[in-house]
């Protein structure tokens, strides 16, 4: 399964577009540091694999709401209205009323 998801994001070979090289994953029993002192020994990826990973997911989390700005899909007014949405939402005169965007889903 880890290699199918490298495969899935092109992490598995080597990039041609020169964003790094394929990651090698290495499993093997090592110690993880997350974990309560007395059980940290997992079999897993090589922690500098783990944090490779990270970074890359970390880096294309930021691209991928760089294009959604840019589309226009977070617009600073829209969030506003979606937070008074979400507290009108939960309070008790509004239950009975239509949703936007859901019809009569949840009446």
């Amino acid at each position: 399964m880890d290699n199918a998801v490298l495969e899935a994001y092109g992490w598995h070979l080597p990039s041609p577009t020169g964003e790094g090289p394929g990651v090698r994953l290495l499993h093997d029993f090592y110690e993880v540091d997350y974990l309560p002192e007395n059980d940290r020994i997992r079999y897993t990826i090589h922690p500098d694999a783990r944090k490779e990973i990270l970074k890359r997911l970390l880096e294309l989390n930021h691209k991928i709401h760089e294009e959604e700005v840019k589309a226009g899909l977070w617009d600073k007014k829209q969030q506003a209205k979606e937070k008074k949405y979400k507290k009108s939402k939960s309070s008790p005169d509004t239950a009975n009323e239509e949703q936007p965007g859901y019809g009569d889903l949840f009446n």
